[in-house]
């Protein structure tokens, strides 16, 4: 679908520009800043873009969803402040794209793709921030040195803003910086606020995609189809913080889950019509399925047929039912200890 047809198709009001002076033309990379009522995280978000010390030029573009709170006017602030960096647009609620009578950030997401041209994209969600000022620099010198990586990420800490603290460990755990087979990038987890990928190399959109809510999910399985993935461990964690206005991090559980799976059969459905190797998704699936069980029986639900469709898709790939039972009911174990999110 092209950017015409989409506007034509999905937006009631015309999303506005803030004049700027970016050089478009001359961004190498791109950090791609989707923010709706952030009021109170959005200038460490952007101070920490801001403060990246690199030797290409880069631009930021943020997308406002017409917050209800001060994140609009502390945007323009730093529009008026870094005209030649960033390129700020003004988007309306009334281009809400609902998913089963919920709000989506779909649109906003989808927009601001069509407007970015650079080489190399990043992305940072209005909540969180970096922390390296570095973190630019190493993923696009990870990319121009390897032609057959199609995107690099690395760790995460999390913040849980009601309790204002840091959990203790990161996410991944990797020790050292590896290469992630393209295959093994359907059901790695690369936290979206660290990945650096190749623009260009997939379709912008598709009308089957507006039923999905965990974008990041078909972004790293449609990508690692270019290229594998390289972890970067001398970066340090960018922070991802948890709290009540969080998209994702204040769902249920089930539904986390309901999403992923979602998310997951979509692309189960994509290879399928490309001819790819499904063995991964289904993978992904078996995996998926048993802490989709594990969750409900945490709300008191005995679903065993949740459980089949896992040894159903587990035959389907190259890991034994057995093994990713046992596996899936030890992670959920450790995590809980640990506090972290949920896998995807």
């Amino acid at each position: 679908m092209t950017v015409q047809q989409f506007k034509s198709k999905y937006q009631k009001v015309e999303v506005k520009e803030v004049p700027n002076t970016v050089d478009t033309e001359n961004c190498a990379v791109t950090v791609k800043v989707v923010t709706y009522n952030h009021g109170p995280y959005i200038r460490q978000c952007l101070d920490s873009v801001l403060m990246q010390k690199v030797n290409f030029q880069i631009q930021i573009v943020i997308i406002e969803d017409e917050s209800d709170d001060d994140t609009r006017d502390i945007c323009l602030d730093y529009a008026e402040r870094y005209p030649d960096t960033i390129r700020l647009f003004l988007n309306a609620r009334k281009n809400n794209i609902e998913l089963n009578g919920k709000p989506t950030g779909l649109f906003s997401s989808v927009y601001i793709n069509y407007m970015i041209k650079s080489p190399y994209v990043a992305m940072l969600e209005g909540d969180d921030y970096w922390t390296d000022p570095l973190s630019l620099q190493k993923r696009y010198d990870t990319l121009q040195a390897n032609e057959d990586i199609a995107m690099c990420f690395h760790s995460i800490r999390y913040y849980n803003q009601r309790s204002e603290s840091f959990l203790q460990q990161v996410y991944p755990t990797y020790d050292t910086s590896k290469t992630i087979p393209r295959l093994s990038c359907v059901h790695i987890n690369m936290p979206t606020s660290t990945i650096m990928f190749r623009n260009g190399l997939i379709e912008i959109f598709r009308e089957d995609m507006t039923e999905i809510v965990c974008g990041d999910v078909l972004l790293r399985g449609k990508m690692c189809q270019y290229g594998d993935a390289r972890y970067i461990s001398d970066i340090s964690p960018s922070v991802y913080r948890l709290h009540r206005g969080g998209v994702h991090s204040s769902l249920p559980q089930l539904e986390k889950y309901q999403d992923i799976i979602k998310a997951r059969k979509y692309l189960l459905q994509y290879y399928g019509n490309k001819n790819w190797d499904t063995t991964p998704v289904h993978e992904s699936l078996a995996y998926n399925y048993v802490f989709y069980f594990i969750a409900a029986l945490k709300n008191r639900k005995l679903r065993f047929k949740i459980l089949a469709k896992s040894w159903k898709h587990s035959k389907m790939g190259v890991t034994s039912f057995r093994k990713i039972l046992a596996q899936s009911v030890f992670l959920p174990f450790v995590r809980s200890k640990l506090k972290l999110g949920v896998s995807t």
